[in-house]
């Protein structure tokens, strides 16, 4: 009888240890999956956040961008964007028959400055650098509603003038 209660006790020992043993393993079990759930939301966070600091990478890089152009860019009026514009048609050949400064537009970064110009030229190629020139200058000028046509002689034209062109230039003038 003893034999009996000794070996029923090792049988309860021994049931005891296993079911601690299931009872250690469903709880190491649903920390693990707890701690896996965590680190995937953790992973999640982090391709948000790389995401996040791409994104301020970039606008960092274009608020640099813009600031260096602000610093190329002086800001300017109107009458020296026309003295400027003559000054470039002059060097090129052209004489400017007209100046008429139009409505311009503001925005938040940059107020655009409108200019329509009247002009006459001997030759295609004198147009050519005189756009040109404005594409090269140290100011951003942008040519809009540009029309050539031949030239009919009147009293403000010398003989060697045979084309009329009328454009539209925007000056792009950065704010402070």
């Amino acid at each position: 009888m003893e034999l009996k209660k000794i070996s029923l006790l090792k049988n309860t020992n021994n049931l005891i240890n296993i079911g601690l043993i299931i009872l250690s393993l469903i709880i190491a079990k649903n920390i693990y999956t707890s701690q896996v759930k965590k680190i995937d939301a953790l992973k999640a966070d982090r391709g948000v956040e790389l995401k996040k600091n791409a994104l301020i990478n970039d606008i960092s890089g274009v608020e640099k961008r813009i600031s260096s152009y602000k610093n190329v860019l002086p800001e300017r009026d109107a009458s020296s964007i026309i003295n400027s514009v003559t000054q470039i048609a002059s060097s090129s050949q052209i004489k400017v028959i007209s100046v008429k400064p139009e409505e311009g537009r503001e925005y938040t970064a940059y107020n655009e400055i409108s200019i329509k110009l009247s002009i006459v030229a001997p030759d295609y190629h004198k147009i050519g650098d005189f756009i040109s020139r404005l594409e090269n200058a140290p100011e951003l000028y942008i040519i809009n509603n540009f029309f050539i046509r031949p030239l009919t002689q009147t009293l403000e034209s010398s003989d060697a003038d045979r084309l009329s062109a009328e454009l539209t230039v925007i000056a792009i003038i950065f704010k402070g």
